[in-house]
Formats: structure tokens, sequence, C-alpha cells
């Protein structure tokens, strides 16, 4: 399926276990199986405090290129929560990006869709938030990133790779605009970041869990 959502996947304190509607298995299976790897991963390096880090890590946005989750290109937050028994694992509000656009431009063109989808995630994951039954709804009104452009924006390319370098040939990009000890930043890899990196996601240790130098740079 290349055309999906917005659609949600992940746990939120009104509910006891997953919870999930309008995205399609070709993204959430792979992006699911990614994600638990992730956090074991991340686990394991952080040891003892890594449920307070996790607890207390930011918004994560993100932007995947078509390959790299399924048939389609996809962007979406990725929100630190937990299921009614207070079990911690991320929400995630996502849909499929509209076809012919440069992956360069989503985090710029797209950042009005960034907000409103990451305004929606906080309220789901709120003691108090909305019930995951009306969030379809909800979503109804977030709608799916709109095509305002086409083809390479030379200026946002450029301002991307001026933070990340050249980007690889079948992309991820992640930023954020930080919170407690994790920095504004954005990163780029080559599909969905492997191995421990995804560490750095909760406690700054960008150099640390295999990212360059290059990889990290403030952003607004």
């Amino acid at each position: 399926m290349t055309s999906f959502g917005p659609g949600f996947h992940g746990k939120v304190p009104a509910r006891g276990d997953f919870v999930g509607s309008g995205l399609p298995r070709s993204f959430v299976e792979p992006f699911d199986s990614w994600l638990q790897t992730a956090l074991a991963a991340s686990r394991g390096r952080i040891g003892a405090a890594w449920e307070r880090l996790f607890a207390a890590s930011p918004v994560w946005r993100f932007a995947l290129a078509t390959g790299v989750c399924g048939e389609a290109a996809v962007a979406g937050v990725l929100v630190p929560s937990c299921d009614r028994v207070g079990r911690l694992y991320p929400f995630v509000i996502a849909a499929a990006l509209p076809a012919d656009l440069d992956l360069a431009s989503v985090p710029y063109a797209l950042a009005p869709w960034f907000a409103q989808a990451e305004e929606l995630a906080l309220e789901a994951c709120r003691s108090d938030g909305t019930d995951p039954d009306l969030l379809p709804g909800e979503l109804t009104f977030l709608g799916r990133p709109p095509a305002l452009f086409a083809g390479v924006n030379p200026v946002h390319r450029a301002q991307l790779e001026a933070m990340v370098g050249d980007l690889p040939e079948r992309p991820s990009l992640w930023w954020t605009r930080g919170a407690h000890w994790v920095m504004p930043s954005m990163v780029a890899c080559e599909g969905l970041p492997e191995g421990d990196r995804f560490t750095a996601f909760l406690d700054n240790g960008w150099e640390q869990w295999g990212w360059s130098d290059r990889d990290e740079a403030e952003v607004g």
C-alpha cells in the first residue's frame, strides 16, 4: 500500500495493551520489529536509568524514504508513552508521504503537519488524554501530509545537508526540539538506525552510540 493514514500504533495510558488504527501491516510490522529491537538494545546499554530516560525523552519527528518501511515514503512522530499498567512503549502517528517529493524538504515544508500530529500524539499519551476510539476522527482533521512541493528544492536540500551531510540512498531522517537530556538534533542514516544507535535518542550520546559529529545538528 503506497497511500495510507494518518493512523497510529503503540501504547497509551487509556488502554492495557497496544492500540492501532489506519496503518498497513506493510509499515507497522517492520517498524514495530525495528522499534522493539532498538528499545531492547538501548535498555541493555543504559541499564537501571533506562525507564527514567525513556519517560523523559523528547518527541522525535521522522521521515522515511520509500522502501525503508514498506513501499511508501512515510512521515510521522514518535512519542514516549506507556499503557494502563505502566509498561513503557512509544506511541506513533504516521502517514504516507506524497509521491515524487524530495525527502530533504519534508522537515521544512511539512512543519505545520508535524506540529499538529505531535499535538495529537501528546494529547493521546496523557493519563486523561484522548480515547483511542475517538482518535481516528481526530486524525481525519489532520489529514495526510499535503503535496505542497515536488522534485528537489535546492534550498531545503542545502539546509539539510549542511546539518547531516549527503543523504544516503535510502535515508531515514529524525529530528527533535529536544527535552531534558537530549539536545535539539537532526540525524540521518541509511534505513532505520541499527544496533545501539537509537540509544542516543534517549541519552544524547551521539558519538558513543555510533553517530558522527556531522550527523548531529541543532534545529529550530
